[in-house]
Formats: C-alpha cells, sequence, structure tokens
C-alpha cells in the first residue's frame, strides 16, 4: 500500500512540474534606461541608449505606434534589445512590443516648448537571440520632446528617453 501510495504521489509531483509554465521559471532583470530618439515618423520612433541595472549595456528599440495626438495612442508593435552580459557571456536579449502598450501625453501639448510622453510597453517573446524566447516584459519610460518656433512651425530638434525594463525569460 505504501509503494502504491508514494508512485501515485510522486506521478502526481511529476505531472505538476510538467505543467508548470516556463516562465514561472524565468528569472527577472530590472534595468534604469537612459537614451535619446534618433529617428522618428508620424507613427515611429527609434531610440539607443544605456541600461544600468541587472543586464548593463547598450540596448535600442523601436516602437511603432499610432499618430500622436493630444490623447493616449496605442503601440502597435516594434522591438527591444539589449547588448549584455548573461551568464558570463555577451548576448542580445530580444524581446518584441506588443500591440496592447500605450504612449499618452502628460505635458507641454498645445504649445511650442518641451513635450513629455508616458511610454508603456509590454513585451513578448523575451529571451536571448537564438534561444527559446518565451519571456515578458515591460518598458516604461518618460519620452521628452524639445521644441522651438521657426517660423511659425514647431520643430523638434531633440527627444530624450527615461525609464526602466524589466525582463524575464
Amino acid at each position: 500500500m505504501r509503494r502504491r501510495t508514494t508512485l501515485a504521489v510522486g506521478a502526481a509531483v511529476a505531472i505538476a512540474a510538467a505543467l508548470i509554465p516556463l516562465t514561472a521559471l524565468a528569472k527577472t532583470y530590472s534595468d534604469a534606461v537612459h537614451g535619446a530618439e534618433y529617428y522618428a515618423t508620424t507613427v515611429d520612433g527609434k531610440f539607443v541608449g544605456v541600461a544600468t541595472g541587472a543586464l548593463p549595456g547598450a540596448w535600442r528599440a523601436d516602437v511603432q505606434h499610432a499618430a500622436l495626438a493630444p490623447s493616449t495612442v496605442s503601440i502597435t508593435g516594434g522591438t527591444f534589445q539589449i547588448q549584455t552580459v548573461v551568464n558570463g557571456q555577451i548576448h542580445t536579449v530580444v524581446g518584441q512590443f506588443t500591440n496592447s502598450g500605450t504612449i499618452t501625453p502628460t505635458g507641454g501639448f498645445g504649445t511650442c516648448g518641451t513635450q513629455t510622453f508616458s511610454v508603456r510597453g509590454p513585451l513578448a517573446h523575451v529571451g536571448v537571440f537564438g534561444q527559446p524566447d518565451n519571456g515578458s516584459g515591460i518598458f516604461q519610460a518618460t519620452l521628452t520632446h524639445y521644441q522651438f518656433s521657426f517660423f511659425g512651425a514647431c520643430v523638434t530638434y531633440a527627444a530624450t528617453v527615461n525609464g526602466s525594463v524589466s525582463l524575464s525569460f
């Protein structure tokens, strides 16, 4: 009887372990991110910068979105990657922005000067490039556009981004 109980318990534990999603076993890494926007259209922003924290290194992001407006707009896609050291080796960690992210104006809209936006972009398919990418993450930052008036037109001459990224893989 004991042997059957032991086997039944062992089988139940093995089945339960097999059902645990891999993301439950993932490690979470958090970093501060600082950078600049180097390319922008009405529906796309490309950024580069430096991350400090659990995965320090150089990062870049391509955030695709609905046209910026005085109200919240959706992130429609894009990519995030960071060159960093994982388990003692240099790797590129990648992820994809999901279409559930948002960009929300937080100040300066309606004037020509400094505009700020809150960027919140959930990430899917996070992992080391070339390895399974079933992790997740979140990119959260303040985007600041610096502008001046030039012959009646408002011109953005620089943009910075400061915030954080959390990656689980």
